[in-house]
């Protein structure tokens, strides 16, 4: 939550209502290095589990508001009857063209196959692909998780193989992704830990405060530190965050002290989720 209050200072004050407006903004206000790395995350290009649209009747996808996840990427199983069937249909809507088009590096037949001899439903696979780009770590790497950190990750509750299998399949959507230059709400997230100011972007979390009474409030280069911090954070329903949104959240604060998280672990939408207070622990470790 936001207060909308002037400053003395030439700091300029964000108003927002939702998350999703908070990182609107954040996105819109990072200026990379290098204006290759520049972004714009259009709504129809964001990747969630599933399109809030989900009629089939849509003429293209450019009519979604979103890309799903499951619907996109994951996509369903033809029998040989199903598959003959349309092989001799000569038309076809625009939709399926559409689909096609977009369908490289999406799943095929045989990784669907797999998925389901691992049990491993689209859902847990969305879950592990987030846990993947979205550990705490994350904010100070600035990369997803390896193979190797994955696998021995105690926070999600995966065998071994069924990790592999996962990583597997986070690999070949991250080039589906990235083909279609579609965007998830971790890269969002990550973009902005990226390109952002200092505090964000670098790997030693050290608050605003600290900053400021320390170094006065100008960066090497003599020009003012735009912070994009908050005198207070509270974040309500936190057990449904990751951990990198959590990250966030604390480099935003003017010190530690002035975060606030009301959660219950036990009512998290998501598997695989650590305990906040772990959670907590972790991030500030990094």
């Amino acid at each position: 939550m936001a207060v909308e209050e002037e400053r003395n200072d030439n700091g300029e004050s964000m108003t927002f209502t939702t998350y999703d407006d908070l990182l609107k903004l954040l996105a819109q206000c990072v200026v990379p290095d290098d204006e290759n790395d520049q972004r714009s995350f259009l709504s129809p290009k964001q990747v969630r589990f599933e399109s809030p649209d989900e009629d089939t009747s849509l003429s293209s996808e450019e009519d979604r508001r979103t890309t799903s996840f499951s619907i996109d990427f994951i996509g369903k199983q033809v029998d040989e009857k199903e598959k003959k069937k349309k092989e001799c249909t000569k038309i076809k809507r625009r939709a399926e063209k559409e689909r096609e088009k977009k369908a490289k590096f999406s799943l095929n037949d045989k990784d669907r196959k797999q998925m389901n001899q691992a049990y491993i439903e689209p859902l847990t696979l969305w879950q592990a692909i987030i846990t993947i780009k979205s550990n705490a770590q994350c904010s100070t790497t600035k990369l997803p998780l390896t193979r190797e950190e994955y696998v021995s990750s105690r926070a999600v509750d995966l065998s071994g193989e069924q990790k592999q299998l996962c990583y597997d399949l986070f690999l070949k959507y991250e080039r589906w992704r990235k083909h279609n230059d579609y965007w998830d709400e971790t890269d969002r997230v990550m973009y902005v830990l990226k390109h952002g100011p200092c505090v964000f972007r670098e790997e030693k979390f050290v608050p605003w405060t600290h900053r400021v009474s320390k170094d006065g409030v100008f960066d090497d280069d003599g020009l003012p530190l735009y912070p994009f911090f908050f005198d207070m954070v509270c974040a309500d329903e936190s057990q449904d965050f990751t951990e990198l949104e959590i990250a966030l959240f604390v480099r935003m604060c003017a010190c530690l002290q002035s975060f606030f998280l009301a959660a219950d672990p036990c009512q998290s939408v998501e598997s695989g989720k650590c305990q906040l207070v772990h959670m907590i622990h972790v991030i500030q470790l990094f």
